[in-house]
């Protein structure tokens, strides 16, 4: 139990029958707690609004203190975020904040968006916080989208930030389903469009580029495939030059992380796999 004290007694009796015996005392380490998460705005939009994310008046004896931050899923209320699910979008830090993060849309009717910190001390036990937002979808038409996309992908690689270009294309392949174009009605029937292929084609072309900066880490390759799963969600808008990027892309980032024989291979495993 975290916390708690336990005395380990050794007992010995030699050859001779003379008994002798040591104590030890060990006390389980507990994990960071008395903070918080606070994201500033509460309620936004989709790929407009900046959230900055802070975690405060964590506490622990066993310092430096490392950070997490990512998201939740959404519980089936609508409005409680899922502790048990959490995705980090980057791997330990020491800033107690993250700020400027573009989100897609939340879910359900009031658009619940679950965000979570994970607070590590230095003998790697863990504390989190979780907290909801709002954060509504901005109706935009493709080439509005794909304008998008492409400007603030690049200002995030031109800034070394896989994982802010990993948050602009997560955001943009979410975004599909709420553009305004009447051809894109077809999307929501699953029959797909060449303007959402053409979105496609180019998110899967800055998700190689992202990867070429991408640090190999469990929380960054789990964020690079997140994305794949977006660019590919719907055959029908998949032209054949994006599926077999999309093949070879996801054989080379297992190859990568396979090479790795930390937690970092069986957890990009699982994550492909699902």
């Amino acid at each position: 139990t975290p916390g708690t004290t336990y005395t380990l007694t050794l007992s010995a009796t030699d050859s001779d029958g003379t008994p002798a015996s040591t104590t030890v005392k060990v006390t389980i380490n507990e994990a960071p707690s008395s903070g918080s998460l606070v994201v500033t705005p509460t309620k936004g939009f989709a790929f407009f609004t900046e959230f900055d994310f802070k975690a405060p008046s964590w506490v622990d004896s066993d310092l430096p203190l490392e950070y997490i931050f990512g998201q939740t899923e959404v519980m089936s209320d609508g409005f409680t975020a899922d502790d048990s699910k959490l995705t980090p979008w980057i791997s330990e830090q020491a800033d107690a904040y993250y700020d400027g993060v573009l989100l897609k849309k939340g879910v359900g009717e009031n658009f619940t968006f679950g965000a979570f910190v994970q607070v590590v001390d230095s003998y790697g036990a863990k504390g989190h916080s979780t907290q909801t937002i709002s954060v509504e979808p901005q109706p935009l038409s493709v080439k509005q989208l794909t304008q998008l996309s492409e400007n603030r992908t690049k200002e995030a690689l031109a800034k070394g930030k896989s994982d802010e270009a990993n948050q602009v294309l997560d955001a943009t392949c979410d975004g599909l389903e709420d553009t305004t174009d009447d051809s894109r009605r077809r999307f929501l029937l699953g029959v797909g469009s060449s303007e959402g292929a053409g979105v496609r084609a180019s998110v899967m072309a800055n998700l190689l580029n992202t990867y070429d900066i991408t640090a190999i880490t469990q929380p960054n390759v789990a964020s690079l495939l997140n994305v794949l799963v977006g660019v590919v969600n719907v055959p029908a808008e998949v032209s054949t030059q994006v599926a077999l990027d999309a093949v070879l892309f996801l054989k080379t980032v297992l190859q990568v992380s396979a090479g790795n024989q930390s937690e970092v291979g069986v957890g990009i495993s699982s994550t492909a796999a699902e």
